[in-house]
């Protein structure tokens, strides 16, 4: 009698792969408040896009460093001339100094809202850093009227000419800031998915933080040469 031998039942079905899953970065479905969060931020090389975005920042850091430096050492062998006139720093600097101080504060808070995928969080929190750097160059527009009052002037002036060079220039960078921090919010607000949100944010910051510190030398550097 001829036996006929059944396939195991398992063998019927094949089995499926989740392809939903598969690609997601290891983030699977968010919870329902990260709406326009993707997916995580691996290159897939285990290089990850937040180290990447960090290094594009540091490099541009060490460009900036050169840059201020170059100038830092022109100042001081100026300083050392005749015509050098020490200046004093108008009071609204410093309201500008702890408005930029109180940026890396509330940019800080924006990346916690970024781990914890708090989309409405970190829109908050990034218009605060926002505002806080629109009032720095406020302050820095009002304290250059004031100099310009008590008759520091940019030609004729070497101290003067250092003063608006290094302000102006660190200004255009908090600009640059300023303009990521917009990025930011615009992708936020329309809700479409954006794939390394915490990668841009934790770059973002560390550029940030090095404008708040590179202001703190300025003043530094202005109170003793200027």
């Amino acid at each position: 009698m001829a036996v006929t031998l059944q396939p195991p039942a398992d063998a019927k079905r094949p089995t499926r792969v989740d392809v939903r899953s598969a690609g997601s970065g290891g983030f699977g479905s968010p919870p329902p408040d990260t709406r326009g969060w993707g997916g995580g931020d691996s290159g897939g090389d285990g290089f990850h896009s937040e180290q990447r975005y960090k290094l594009a920042v540091w490099v541009g850091i060490a460009g900036i460093v050169m840059f201020f430096a170059a100038i830092s050492s022109a100042m001081v062998v100026s300083s050392v001339r005749e015509d050098w006139r020490h200046i004093t720093l108008p009071p609204v600097l410093w309201l500008s100094s702890g408005a930029l101080l109180l940026s890396s504060l509330t940019f800080e808070a924006a990346k916690r809202a970024v781990r914890r995928r708090g989309a409405k969080d970190v829109r908050k929190w990034m218009l605060f850093t926002a505002l806080l750097g629109v009032g720095f160059l406020i302050g820095q527009f009002s304290g250059w009227s004031q100099m310009l009052s008590q008759g520091v002037v940019l030609r004729g002036q070497p101290s003067g000419a250092f003063f608006y060079l290094l302000t102006a220039a660190h200004g255009l960078h908090v600009l640059g800031g300023l303009g990521v921090l917009g990025y930011v919010v615009m992708r936020v607000s329309i809700r479409r998915p954006w794939p390394r949100p915490k990668a841009v944010v934790e770059a973002a910051a560390l550029y940030w933080h090095f404008i708040g510190v590179l202001w703190l030398y300025i003043v530094v550097l202005l109170l003793y040469l200027g």
